[in-house]
């Protein structure tokens, strides 16, 4: 089962699959793609689900983590949802996109287009902003969370039982665009992008995939079967740790979605929240003050610029390896067997760099693995950089840390 992916789009190899990372990271090969690592342009770094197994007739709330490492933010980010492809044809993703697809439920992504349109008279360009009389039905959204619906029982769980019980499937995609996204109403450009979405800049043009992101979550829907996303505690920089209450640079999960990140010196600002330890100033972040080194965590500039010979600073999420999200076991097997599910921890900084792109933290055949960290490498200038730790489990589990760090 493929819980969550990403869309390619032309201007950039195919992103690896979310749920994939760890299967590439150890067979060393793949696609090429940028740097996982480096959050250098717009980029979806994890979708969490409040449920990543449904039940019918519930609600899932999903939540978008995302940065913008480009040159150009701070800048607006056109972030959107889309739902009501319920059981398409062999489970994949672009079985949504068929003409006149509507599953047993009556939903289809393109009739979710099409309602979204006309509910806000558009000519085809999605909305920023929903009104209070946008219709509630339609599986529609705007920023970073959404609220979906999972229709009954009889119209959602149609696979049958076999190796995993009788289930339902249903996708949710998601977009972050650096502009205005619109419909595409050219059937060869749909073909080409994989998607029915395109963004457009403020001068009419089409932005490429460093400015653009798009891609889904699957949502497997059980009568029982159950799994939790993994709880994360804290943040470990040079053997210290840091939790939420501490300085305010960590946030977990929900408490990093909808607060941007603080800017740096000489960025646009309204207010001193925006410049993090900085100052606002006629309308410009100003120099940050030297950070309280006692309660926030501060490192040494490097010359190579968060490359290897930089001093090593392990970094790596708090995990409680006997908590009953981060233990769970997969339903038993054909042998009877219930085993360990996996769980594994991508890293990203936006300056800097670090060791490793994926880090196994346990599986059934080695249990825990408590050595998961990675070697962080200071960047040149100084100022704040950002470490994001994104664990995920093998069904469809997501949790997240954000760690701010500063260089003095």
């Amino acid at each position: 089962m493929r819980h969550h992916g990403f869309i390619r789009y032309p201007g950039r190899p195919a992103r690896v699959a979310l749920g994939a990372a760890l299967a590439l990271a150890t067979a060393g090969c793949g696609p090429s793609f940028d740097p996982p690592t480096e959050v250098t342009s717009l980029r979806v770094l994890g979708v969490q689900k409040s449920t990543p197994y449904a039940r019918p007739d519930s609600t899932v709330e999903l939540s978008m983590l995302w940065a913008d490492g480009s040159e150009a933010a701070p800048r607006p980010v056109h972030r959107v949802w889309l739902g009501g492809c319920d059981n398409p044809a062999g489970d994949l993703y672009y079985g949504c996109f068929a003409q006149g697809f509507a599953s047993p439920t009556g939903r289809s992504l393109l009739g979710t287009l099409a309602a979204t349109l006309a509910a806000t008279g558009s000519a085809g360009v999605l909305p920023r902003e929903l009104g209070a009389d946008f219709p509630p039905g339609i599986p529609f959204a705007v920023g970073d969370r959404f609220l979906l619906p999972i229709p009954s029982r009889d119209a959602m769980i149609t696979r049958p039982a076999g190796t995993v019980p009788a289930y339902g499937l249903t996708y949710v995609f998601f977009a972050a665009c650096a502009g205005t996204l619109e419909l595409i109403t050219d059937p060869d450009e749909v073909e080409a992008t994989g998607f029915p979405l395109g963004c457009v800049s403020d001068s009419g043009e089409r932005v490429g995939a460093d400015d653009f992101v798009i891609g889904y979550s699957a949502i497997y829907v059980f009568d029982e079967l159950d799994n939790l996303n993994p709880v994360i505690d804290g943040f470990v920089v040079g053997g210290r740790t840091y939790e939420p209450t501490d300085g305010g640079t960590t946030c977990i999960d929900g408490a990093c979605i909808g607060v941007e990140p603080p800017r740096g010196a000489g960025d646009d600002c309204t207010t001193p929240e925006d410049c993090g330890s900085g100052r606002c100033t006629e309308g410009i972040c100003a120099a940050a003050e030297e950070p309280d080194c006692e309660l926030v965590p501060c490192i040494e500039p490097c010359e190579r610029d968060g490359r290897s010979g930089c001093d090593s600073i392990l970094v790596h999420p708090v995990l409680d390896p006997n908590g009953p999200a981060n233990s769970e076991l997969e339903p038993a097997g054909s042998d009877g067997d219930a085993r360990r599910e996996q769980l594994w921890v991508n890293y990203h900084v936006d300056r800097g760099g670090v060791a490793d792109v994926v880090r196994l933290i346990a599986d059934s055949a080695h249990g825990w693995d408590a050595d998961h960290g990675t070697e962080l490498w200071a960047p040149e200038e100084p100022g704040p950089l950002r470490v994001w730790a994104v664990v995920r489990d093998n069904r469809g589990g997501v949790g997240w840390v954000r760690q701010t760090i500063y260089v003095r």
